[in-house]
């Protein structure tokens, strides 16, 4: 079985950028408010990735624009807020000097 799930898995490999902004900005709202309704409980968020946010998954609608830069301010604003929420992340690859950021 372990030979059909493997070959499942890289079958379905994704290409293109790293919707970094998004996926922050879409659990962070989700963690506030889990946050707020556990105060009892202490909420971090701890990212995974392979690369960092660009252009390459940006459209017209994203707000803020998937970048760098805004990713930190994200992450800063998350911990700044109330509740506080740290973010922390887990990076593999070749961008782990950016990912430090």
């Amino acid at each position: 079985a372990a030979t059909s799930v493997r070959n499942a898995v890289d079958g379905q490999r994704m290409a293109g950028g790293t919707p970094m902004v998004q996926v922050m900005t879409g659990w962070l709202t989700y963690l506030r408010a889990w946050a707020a309704a556990n105060p009892s409980h202490r909420t971090v968020f701890v990212l995974a990735t392979d690369g960092i946010p660009d252009e390459s998954c940006t459209s017209g609608t994203n707000v803020p624009p998937n970048s760098l830069a805004n990713a930190r301010a994200i992450a800063a604003e998350a911990l700044a807020g109330s509740p506080s929420i740290p973010v922390s992340v887990i990076g593999v690859g070749s961008e782990l000097s950016a990912l430090d950021t």
